[in-house]
């Protein structure tokens, strides 16, 4: 079973991950700024999409982390809800992955906008491996600390890219 501490460390690191997109990219259009470009309008389209993928598995790690299973069947049960909820996060991840393909930055922008790729894809691929873990507990009845572990490992990944983003101006 996933410890406790593994699950909140993997929510801090979301919740790092997801403040760092809030503040990256979301300028213009308020008071007496110009007018968001149509770069600027699908950059914040997909970047409240990539948040509200990090909130859902925030908002799951919360609920996951109170409860206990107290019968073996709850633990399955649990276990297999989480293994289809990330399974909906990494492909919910990819499409937003292929949505930022597509943008075109303004030069001034693409050091930034590849490191938001970059980071949008460690985060994916942490949930992969997440889901994994979830997925192999619930088949062969304990858990591969090996795969949470991966998966902990690209969601650090993906943390410390959502900082360079911001060191590169994004």
């Amino acid at each position: 079973m996933i410890g406790r501490t593994a699950l909140l460390i993997t929510a801090a690191i979301l919740v790092a991950g997801a403040g760092a997109v809030g503040s990256v990219l979301l300028f213009g259009g308020r008071d007496g700024e110009p007018p968001l470009t149509p770069y600027e309008l699908e950059v914040k389209a997909a970047i409240t999409r990539h948040n509200d993928v990090t909130a859902r598995w925030n908002d799951f790690l919360d609920g996951f982390d109170q409860a206990e299973p107290d019968a073996i069947d709850v633990f399955y049960v649990r276990y297999q809800e989480a293994a289809d909820l990330t399974e909906v996060l990494v492909l919910n991840g990819q499409a937003i992955i292929s949505d930022w393909s597509r943008l075109e930055p303004p030069s001034e922008m693409s050091e930034a906008h590849g490191l938001v790729l970059d980071a949008m894809k460690a985060t994916k691929d942490g949930f992969i491996w997440i889901e994994r873990y979830f997925r192999s507990t619930v088949l062969e009845g304990f858990p591969t600390d090996t795969l949470v572990e991966r998966g902990k490992a690209k969601l650090e990944e993906a943390a410390g890219l959502w900082q360079q983003v911001r060191a590169a101006g994004g």
